[in-house]
C-alpha cells in the first residue's frame, strides 16, 4: 500500500503528462496519442487508439479512506451495474499502482458532460443513482454496512465548525448543540445504516448524457459515515462551483426532487427519517464554518455570491433542524413515520 501524505503541501509534484504517458505504457501497455494536462484533482484524460480513459492519481489527502481501497471501491461499485467509471487492470491485473507517493489508476471514460445549473431537470434521477451506490455499497465486503447511531458523527462536525470559527459568532454552533442533546436525543441515538459514503456529491462529479442517464465519478474523498451524509449535503453542495457561474444552494424545491429520486430507489428508514434533521443541521453548521473562514461574513465572489453566512449563523440553532424537517414534509416523507 502507498504511503500517501495527509494534506497538499506534504505532496509530491504532481505527476507530469509525461509521466503518465509512462506510467501507461509500463502498466497498462497503453501508447497515448495525447495525455492532457492535469487538472488540480490530479486527473488525466488520455486519448490512445484503444479509446479514450481516465488516468487519476490519487495523493490521498482527499479523504479519510485509503486511495487503494477507494479504487477498489469503484470497482465494486462498477461490478454491481452502478453507473460508475470501470476501472481498467493493469497486465498484472492489479486495479492501481504505486507512483511516489500517489495511488494510480486506469479508469473508462463516462460518456456526457458534467452537469450544472443548466441540467436542474437531471436532480430526480441523480437521487435514484445515488440510491443505487448506496445499496451497492452496503455490500461492499472491505467495508460493509453496518447500522449505527448518528450521535458521534453529529459531535464531530460541530466539533469540527466550532473549530473554525471565533468565540463571537460560535454561539450558535453551541446552541445548536445543546438543542439536539436536550430535544433531540432520539434522533441522535436512532441506529442508521453506515457506508463507504461518496462524500462530495455535487453536480460536477456526475456525468449526464442527452438521454437523461446520470453516472457518479470521483470518489477520492470516500469515508464510512452515515448513509444519510451524501444526501443532506446535496442542498448546498450541488452547484458549487458551478460551471455556468451560477453558484448557489439548491432551493427546496430542487432539493425535494433530489430526495425523492433517492426515495424511490432507496426508501429511508424510519430510524433515518427520525435522524435526518439531526445531521442535516450538523452538516449546516460544519459547511457555514467552513465558508465563514474561507469568506468571512458575507460572500462577493463565486461560488456564493451574496450568500449572507453570518445570517445563517446566527439563525443556525433552530433554523438548521427545520430545514432538514421542511424538505422531508415537501417531499412527502416525514409522513411515513
Amino acid at each position: 500500500m502507498t504511503s500517501f501524505p495527509r494534506d497538499r503541501e506534504s505532496t509530491s509534484p504532481m505527476v507530469t503528462t509525461e509521466e503518465a504517458a509512462d506510467i501507461l505504457w509500463k502498466h497498462w501497455g497503453i501508447a497515448a496519442v495525447q495525455v492532457e494536462t492535469p487538472t488540480s484533482r490530479n486527473v488525466h484524460f488520455v486519448r490512445s487508439e484503444q479509446g479514450n480513459s481516465v488516468l487519476r492519481t490519487n495523493p490521498g489527502w482527499d479523504g479519510p479512506s485509503s486511495p487503494e481501497l477507494i479504487v477498489r471501491f469503484v470497482d465494486h461499485l462498477s461490478s454491481s451495474r452502478v453507473p460508475v467509471p470501470e476501472i481498467v487492470p493493469t497486465l498484472n491485473g492489479e486495479f492501481s499502482v504505486p507512483y511516489r507517493d500517489y495511488t494510480v489508476s486506469l479508469e473508462s471514460l463516462l460518456l456526457g458532460h458534467p452537469l450544472d445549473s443548466r441540467h436542474l431537470d437531471y436532480l430526480k434521477r441523480a437521487g435514484k443513482v445515488l440510491a443505487s451506490i448506496h445499496n451497492a455499497a452496503g455490500l461492499f465486503q472491505e467495508q460493509p454496512g453496518r447500522e449505527r447511531s448518528v450521535r458521534r458523527w453529529v459531535q464531530d462536525r460541530l466539533s469540527s465548525a466550532l473549530g473554525r470559527l471565533d468565540t463571537e459568532v460560535a454561539q450558535p454552533v453551541h446552541e445548536l448543540a445543546q438543542l439536539l442533546e436536550s430535544s433531540h436525543a432520539a434522533a441522535l441515538d436512532a441506529r442508521v445504516p453506515w457506508i463507504l459514503c461518496h462524500c462530495d456529491v455535487r453536480a460536477g462529479n456526475v456525468i449526464g448524457d442527452d438521454p437523461g442517464s446520470v453516472a457518479f465519478t470521483d470518489f477520492s474523498g470516500g469515508e464510512f459515515s452515515p448513509a444519510l451524509v451524501d444526501l443532506v449535503m446535496t442542498r448546498h453542495q450541488w452547484l458549487m462551483g458551478d460551471f455556468m457561474g451560477k453558484s448557489r444552494p439548491l432551493n427546496v424545491s430542487e432539493a425535494r426532487e433530489i430526495l425523492l429520486g433517492y426515495h424511490e430507489g432507496r426508501p429511508l428508514s424510519p430510524s433515518e427519517i427520525r435522524a435526518f434533521p439531526a445531521v442535516w443541521a450538523a452538516y449546516y453548521a460544519d459547511r457555514l464554518s467552513f465558508l465563514y473562514r474561507k469568506w468571512g461574513s458575507k460572500v462577493t465572489d463565486p461560488p456564493f455570491s451574496n450568500f449572507d453566512i453570518h445570517g445563517e449563523l446566527m439563525r443556525l440553532p433552530h433554523r438548521g433542524i427545520e430545514m432538514g424537517d421542511e424538505l422531508l414534509e415537501r417531499a412527502g416523507i416525514a409522513h411515513s413515520l
